[in-house]
């Protein structure tokens, strides 16, 4: 978290040097900055990692799973609705670590963007429970035009499906 505010950090100023000493575009800042969302449940990692390692688990709360060969190596495809869009994201699982991470390449297709990003769904113990992170990089890679609306608009899905995970996972009152 402290890398992550960092860089952010230092974007934003090279941004603002860009705009103010030479006058420069700064609309682009922050491409290489990931997207992250994250959040504490009261579950265990244990608890947690069928949703971020199975096929049932991300169809709970990410998208509809047309596919998911959840090892190393495997390949995925998930198809959801974005803003009244229909949405194709594909890739690869890149690595998987019981109980703690899954990284895959990703790629919303028919977006024209050229190459894939990376997503990691991250688990972290903690005493009160396990946070969950979503980190989504590499939009500097996607074709240029693309990239500023790729990486706004995963700045703005993320968190809104994080809330869907928050939801599902919430403890159930018993009466």
């Amino acid at each position: 978290e402290r890398d992550h505010a960092r860089s952010t950090w230092r974007q934003s100023l090279d941004a603002l040097h860009e705009l103010v000493d030479r006058g420069n575009s700064a609309s682009e800042w922050g491409g290489t900055i990931p997207v992250v969302a994250r959040a504490l449940l009261p579950r265990t990692a244990a608890d947690l990692w069928p949703m971020i390692a199975t096929a049932s688990g991300l169809a709970k709360w990410v998208a509809n799973i047309e596919h998911f060969d959840a090892q190393t190596g495997g390949s995925f495809r998930f198809r959801s609705r974005y803003r009244g869009q229909d949405v194709i994201e594909q890739g690869r699982v890149e690595e998987m670590v019981p109980d703690s991470r899954v990284r895959l390449s990703w790629e919303w297709i028919g977006e024209g963007w050229g190459t894939s990003t990376e997503v990691v769904f991250a688990l972290e113990p903690e005493p009160s429970g396990t946070r969950i992170l979503i980190a989504h990089s590499g939009f500097d890679r996607i074709v240029s035009e693309k990239s500023v609306e790729a990486r706004r608009n995963y700045a703005m899905a993320w968190p809104e499906v994080l809330g869907d995970l928050k939801r599902l996972m919430a403890p159930v009152a018993v009466r």
